[in-house]
């Protein structure tokens, strides 16, 4: 109810893909999501920037020409001492993803 009431997932798509945008090839974007709402919305932001080709697979040829944006690095959980240290943790998640 929180999340909702205060709006906390409204911005986060833009704000991903704005960072993205400022950043120049072979620059990386790093975001650290906490709740599973917030990680399923990066994570999908990710994956639509590795995205190449949107043609139809029966087309012999691609005629799009899109090319994917970025390379996504495999994210990132607390390890066995980080949720010893901190059981909060264990929700969180570190993703990754890099310019081409």
């Amino acid at each position: 109810i929180r999340i909702y009431v205060n709006g906390e997932l409204d911005g986060l798509g833009d704000a991903v893909d704005d960072m993205f945008d400022c950043l120049k090839p072979g620059g990386r974007v790093s975001v650290i999501t906490f709740h599973s709402l917030e990680d399923k919305t990066v994570k999908h932001r990710f994956a639509n920037l590795t995205k190449g080709c949107t043609c139809p697979k029966n087309f012999p040829v691609c005629v799009c020409g899109n090319k994917p944006k970025a390379k996504v690095l495999k994210a990132v959980a607390p390890g066995a001492k980080e949720l010893s240290d901190n059981s909060r943790s264990r929700s969180a998640r570190l993703r990754t993803a890099e310019k081409l």
